[in-house]
C-alpha cells in the first residue's frame, strides 16, 4: 500500500497525483509517524513540500483545517 503521508512529505508529485486520482480525499486526515492526525496538507506545510500543494488546494484540501492539536497548515509552515 502507498503511503500519503511518505509520498506528500517526500514532495511525490506523480505518486500523491496517483492517490488522489484513485481515491484519497485531499482533506483525508491521515495519523502521521509522529502519531498526529494531519491532514495532507499539514504534512505538505510542515516537510517543506510545497510541490504538492497545487495538486492538494484544487482537490479540496482545506487550507483552515486544525491538526490534532488545532493548529491549521499555514501556522504548522510557519513554525
Amino acid at each position: 500500500m502507498l503511503d500519503a503521508e511518505a509520498a506528500v512529505a517526500g514532495g511525490l508529485i506523480s505518486t500523491v497525483q496517483w492517490l488522489l486520482k484513485h481515491g484519497v480525499s485531499a482533506g483525508a486526515r491521515l495519523r502521521t509517524s509522529g502519531n498526529v492526525e494531519q491532514t495532507m496538507l499539514h504534512v505538505a506545510a510542515r516537510n517543506a513540500a510545497p510541490a504538492v500543494v497545487p495538486l492538494l488546494i484544487p482537490a479540496g484540501a482545506d487550507v483552515n483545517a486544525r491538526d490534532g492539536g488545532g493548529r491549521t497548515p499555514p501556522l504548522v509552515a510557519a513554525e
